[in-house]
C-alpha cells in the first residue's frame, strides 16, 4: 500500500529545495552582477538605473541576498545608494553580517555614511547592530588615517554634537584600536 510513497516524498522534496536553492543563487547572481554588468561610468552614469534595479530585492526574505545587496551597493558612489544602504541597516541590520557588509563597502565613503546616521538617530535608536556599525565606522575612519576626516568624526561625536549618548559612545567604542598595542 504505502510502495514508493516515501521515495515519491523524497524525489518531491528534493526538487523543491533545489528549486529554492537555485531560486535563490539566482537572485544573487542578479544581485552581485547588477553594478558590474550595467554600463555604470566613471562619473556615475547609469547608476540610478543600477539602483533602482537593485532596490527591487530590498526586501528579499533570504538573508544571503541581502548581505550580497548591501555588499554590491557598495560599489555605488551616489546618494541612492548610500540611501539603500541605510534602509537595509535600518530593515535587515539584525542580519549578523549586515553591518559589516555595509560598512565593508563604503571605501572611502564613511564619515558620510556616518554623518548620515548622525542626521537621523533618533530614528533609529540603540540597537545592537545600529550601535555595531557604528562601531565599525567609527574604526574604518580612524584607520583611513585622514586628519580631517578623523576632525571631524571627533568633532561630531563632541558635546556640540548633539548626537544621543548611546550613539556617541557606540562610535567612541571604535576608537579601541588606539588603545591596543
Amino acid at each position: 500500500m504505502f510502495e514508493g510513497v516515501f521515495e515519491l516524498v523524497a524525489a518531491a522534496a528534493d526538487e523543491f529545495f533545489r528549486r529554492i536553492h537555485g531560486d535563490v543563487v539566482g537572485r544573487l547572481d542578479v544581485v552581485a552582477g547588477l553594478f558590474g554588468g550595467m554600463a555604470v561610468d566613471a562619473d556615475g552614469a547609469g547608476e540610478d538605473e543600477a539602483v533602482t534595479q537593485l532596490a527591487a530585492v530590498e526586501g528579499d526574505p533570504e538573508p544571503e541576498v541581502v548581505v550580497q545587496l548591501a555588499l554590491s551597493l557598495g560599489q555605488g558612489r551616489s546618494a541612492g545608494a548610500l540611501a539603500l544602504m541605510q534602509r537595509i541597516l535600518a530593515d535587515s541590520g539584525d542580519h549578523p553580517f549586515v553591518p559589516s557588509a555595509i560598512v565593508t563597502g563604503l571605501r572611502g565613503r564613511e564619515l558620510e555614511f556616518f554623518e548620515s546616521l548622525a542626521r537621523e538617530a533618533p530614528k533609529y535608536g540603540p540597537s545592537p547592530e545600529m550601535k555595531t556599525t557604528l562601531r565599525l565606522l567609527a574604526t574604518a575612519i580612524l584607520r583611513e588615517g585622514d586628519e580631517q576626516r578623523l576632525k571631524g568624526l571627533v568633532s561630531s561625536l563632541g558635546d556640540a554634537g548633539q548626537l544621543p549618548d548611546w550613539f556617541r559612545v557606540a562610535a567612541l567604542d571604535g576608537f579601541e584600536p588606539l588603545v591596543q598595542p
